[in-house]
């Protein structure tokens, strides 16, 4: 169909122009529409991203962040709890491993560890264990350990000595890698603390009895809480590490780490 058009005195093709500005109309619905979908993603993954963080930072369980993680983000934590429950003269103390992407996130375990505290705990001490003795230490899940195996496994000891006229006991912590308790009784008997914190009638001992006939010795996986040890495994590797583990040392408030 044609038609003169008065204004620009030229002969339209009518149908034409309708087929043309359908296809313009179509070809600006599309780029509207990829603009609209791409603002909306952005927009999501950056309210995604910053749910994410607020858990992290809030260290409250969430759903959505054990989907968002890798495996390596994950970090095996010591950290020296303490607390002055109801009833107790003075504070008490105990050691917690967890594994998590930050220590915030262990908050809720770190509650759930100590119920009696009601929550009031504070940490002394925490470190971010990376390497022990020249071993690498990174985590896994149970079935890639599986897959892996290896012999050496990560023992945590708690030493216990006096020093004469000190009306106290006093503990070193340590941390070594072993084939089995045995091996690792004997490393920590050569270090310095063993040997020089005791006197006659009062000597050097490892705290607490754990499946051998001393005080105190566990090997790290069996003090997790249940449910990291039923999805996570700790992989001990020799190889070259450059830097020791910072030790955080302080009165940190359990709900501002």
């Amino acid at each position: 169909m044609h038609c003169f058009n008065i204004r620009s005195c030229r002969i339209v093709d009518f149908s034409k122009d309708v087929k043309s500005i359908r296809n313009e109309k179509f070809t600006l619905f599309c780029t509207l529409l990829r603009r609209t979908i791409r603002k909306q993603l952005v927009k999501t993954a950056a309210c995604l991203g910053s749910h994410i963080k607020s858990v992290i930072k809030s260290g409250k369980e969430d759903y959505t962040i054990k989907h968002y993680y890798t495996m390596q983000d994950l970090k095996l934590f010591m950290m020296m709890l303490g607390c002055r429950p109801t009833g107790r003269n003075t504070e008490q103390h105990d050691m917690f491993f967890g594994i998590a992407p930050t220590i915030r996130n262990l908050v809720p375990d770190i509650k759930a560890f100590w119920p009696e505290a009601k929550g009031n705990i504070h940490v002394d001490a925490w470190r971010e264990v990376t390497q022990v003795d020249g071993y690498q230490v990174r985590i896994l899940s149970r079935e890639e350990a599986v897959a892996e195996g290896g012999s050496d496994k990560l023992f945590f000891l708690n030493l216990g000595g006096y020093k004469a006229g000190e009306f106290d006991e006093f503990h070193y912590k340590m941390l070594v890698v072993a084939p089995d308790n045995g091996a690792a009784i004997k490393q920590a008997k050569q270090s310095a603390f063993y040997k020089h914190t005791g006197f006659q009638g009062a000597t050097s001992h490892i705290d607490d009895k754990f499946g051998v006939d001393v005080d105190e010795l566990y090997q790290v996986k069996d003090i997790l809480p249940v449910d990291i040890k039923q999805k996570y495994s700790i992989q001990i590797t020799a190889g070259e590490t450059s830097t020791a583990d910072e030790l955080h040392l302080g009165y940190f408030i359990l709900d501002k780490l």
